[in-house]
C-alpha cells in the first residue's frame, strides 16, 4: 500500500528564499532582500531606516543574498490612560 504513488513537492525560488529569510530572522524584526531594499529606498527613502544584516547562503542556486532590517524612520508613541473607565464617566456626565 501506498508503493504506486510518486510525491514530491515543487517550490519555486521565492518560497525557497522566503524560508530562508524566516529561518535566518530575528523576531520583532522586518528582513527584507537587497533588491527590495533598494525599491523600498528608491520610492521611500526618507521614511525607513535600513540596516545591513547578514548574506544568507542560497546554496540550490549557488548565490549569496544580502539581507537587511528595515525600520519606520519615526517611531509611533502610543499613550494608554492609566484608568480608562475614570475617563469615559468624565465624558458620559
Amino acid at each position: 500500500m501506498g508503493t504506486d504513488i510518486v510525491r514530491y513537492d515543487i517550490y519555486g525560488k521565492d518560497v525557497y528564499i522566503a524560508n530562508k529569510m524566516e529561518s535566518n530572522g530575528l523576531p520583532g524584526r522586518v528582513m527584507i532582500s537587497e533588491r527590495t531594499e533598494n525599491i523600498v529606498s528608491a520610492k521611500f527613502n526618507k521614511e525607513f531606516i535600513f540596516e545591513q544584516n547578514q548574506e544568507i547562503d542560497l546554496p540550490i542556486f549557488g548565490e549569496k543574498m544580502q539581507s537587511y532590517f528595515v525600520y519606520p524612520q519615526m517611531q509611533s508613541i502610543l499613550f494608554i490612560p492609566n484608568k480608562p473607565e475614570k475617563d469615559i464617566n468624565l465624558c458620559l456626565n
